[in-house]
């Protein structure tokens, strides 16, 4: 299929910092270079100047989600540049990568540094973070009573911005709140987004966009099958 003029193998890519590839690569060995469970791989968050985000506790598991105010810890672009982009460069899909600015200046310096980068496939801009205080962008830590829900509490909403987002805009649209199968991505397709992201559930199950990439496809086929009269 295809993306914003970018080649992909299916539609599941990982929601931006809610799977760590380089931690992964570690982890599963060659298993990792045969079985990568993104069409694209979405890194996390990249400010201008390091973070080191808000202070512990930072998660809260629900019974049907988690609570989070990470805050964006990240090394910056500087550090980001030398150390993570030639890693994130030899990963088995395109790379878009998240980028955010407290102003529409560092923004522009950040883009400025990046936008010319072969590695680079395609930007995530950073606009709705809940975790970080800026003029336009406000949050708690869990410790001080609040932070952004995610999970499958949120899938029925998600659904349903995704539906009237697509019935307004001609632009291809990415679908994410509370995806756990492949149902949860078909639902997502079916009102209009172009891809899927999954991010709480690579937290339970760091090889969910394997497993959902084979639900989705073996729904496709059950659609095509001829059915009995």
């Amino acid at each position: 299929m295809e993306f914003c003029g970018i080649e992909l193998a299916h539609p599941i890519v990982n929601g931006s910092g809610t799977y760590d590839a380089l931690a992964a690569r570690r982890v599963f060995g060659a298993a990792f270079e045969s079985e990568f469970p993104f069409a694209a791989y979405v890194s996390k968050t990249i400010t201008l100047a390091q973070r080191a985000g808000n202070p512990p506790p930072r998660l809260w598991e629900l019974g049907q989600g988690m609570i989070n105010s990470i805050g964006l810890p990240n090394k910056g672009l500087e550090r980001f540049v030398s150390e993570d982009l030639p890693a994130y460069a030899t990963l088995p899909a395109p790379l878009f990568v998240s980028v955010m600015g407290f102003s529409p200046e560092e923004l522009e310096a950040i883009l400025d540094t990046l936008a010319d980068r072969d590695e680079i496939a395609a930007f995530e801009l950073n606009f709705s973070c809940p975790n970080v205080k800026t003029g336009n962008i406000v949050g708690s830590v869990p410790a001080e009573g609040s932070g952004g829900i995610s999970g499958p509490a949120i899938r029925p909403v998600a659904l349903a911005h995704v539906a009237r987002s697509a019935e307004r805009v001609d632009i291809p649209l990415i679908g994410m709140g509370g995806v756990e199968c492949g149902r949860h991505a078909a639902d997502l397709l079916a009102v209009g987004a172009a891809l899927v992201a999954v991010g709480t559930e690579n937290f339970r199950d760091p090889a969910a966009g394997n497993r959902i990439v084979g639900e989705l496809r073996a729904l496709g086929d059950q659609a095509k099958a001829p059915q009995a009269v």
